[in-house]
């Protein structure tokens, strides 16, 4: 993201001159700290500020950000695939915005990650969600998928879990549709784990949601030649944690093959109890549970 632009007539007259330029001089300073460069687009009416954006996005090859109260903006911006995003006011209240649209109630409270957060949604690159040790954890790309055919080769990763598509152009059909449905709708899901010292992807575990369980389901799977060496432990431990500060989630479930005794043990490590079984795909699965405190991780 190199740089952003604003183009918000309707906050601009809600909260006249003195209050807007507060606002407009916070979010300069958040951006200079990152070396992100700042224009408010201030022509008028909308058709004039279409060009000044247009003209920058090709200037930038679409490295901007613009951020608008006006719906025919943001309109453009989705159909010319210039990442944008939504200041909602009193001024634009009944008007339709292009569905999934990154909307914020106040600019005051808007960090950079999140703009920043919100460019990469709308460049299509993947999400980086947290960081360990020995562990980068990021969503999943298309260009992923070969990778996962060759981790799920070994009989031992799908001998108590599904296995991948028959075709890898049936995976990534499937992965592009998961991005759009699953990332773009909740902002969490299954991502990928690379090793940080070799770049490799090793595996993959996240977080998903479950119409019968009032929580999120964790799931994780790892590279057989990655095995007995903390990985998977290091990697759930974080997402977990990231799940609680996060995505303010508190109770956890994972459903593990009765006989996948190395999941068993690494799910009572990470501090889960046997709460039933559940049958799936005619196996019995160990349903486990977890619901952390404030106090978890300290």
């Amino acid at each position: 993201m190199n740089s952003v632009y604003i183009y918000l007539p309707r906050l601009h007259w809600q909260l006249g001159d003195e209050n807007y330029a507060v606002v407009i001089e916070q979010l300069i300073e958040k951006l200079a700290k990152k070396n992100t460069g700042f224009c408010e687009v201030l022509a008028y009416p909308e058709e004039q500020a279409l060009e000044i954006i247009d003209e920058s996005a090709n200037e930038w090859n679409r490295e901007i950000l613009v951020i608008t109260d006006s719906a025919m903006v943001a309109k453009h911006c989705s159909e010319w695939m210039i990442p944008y995003g939504v200041v909602l006011c009193r001024g634009n209240q009944g008007d339709s915005f292009p569905q999934g649209a990154y909307c914020m109630e106040s600019l005051l409270d808007v960090e950079y990650d999140y703009l920043e957060r919100i460019f990469q949604r709308g460049r299509g690159l993947p999400w980086t969600i947290l960081e360990t040790p020995r562990l980068i954890v990021r969503e999943i790309m298309i260009e992923d998928v070969s990778r996962l055919y060759e981790l799920y080769e070994e009989e031992e990763i799908t001998a108590y879990m599904e296995g991948l598509f028959p075709t890898i152009q049936e995976e990534e059909e499937y992965t592009e549709k998961y991005i759009k449905n699953v990332y773009h709708f909740y902002g969490y899901g299954m991502w990928v784990l690379i090793e940080k010292t070799s770049g490799e992807l090793i595996g993959r575990a996240g977080l998903e949601y479950h119409d019968d369980f009032d929580g999120l389901e964790l799931g994780f799977m790892l590279g057989k030649q990655y095995w007995h060496k903390g990985y998977a432990y290091e990697a759930c431990n974080a997402i977990l944690e990231y799940g609680k500060e996060e995505l303010e989630q508190h109770s956890y479930r994972a459903l593990v093959h009765y006989k996948n005794m190395a999941s068993r043990r690494l799910c009572e490590k990470l501090g889960f109890e046997e709460y039933g079984t559940v049958d799936l795909n005619g196996a019995s699965h160990i349903d486990y549970r977890m619901k952390l405190n404030k106090k978890a991780f300290c």
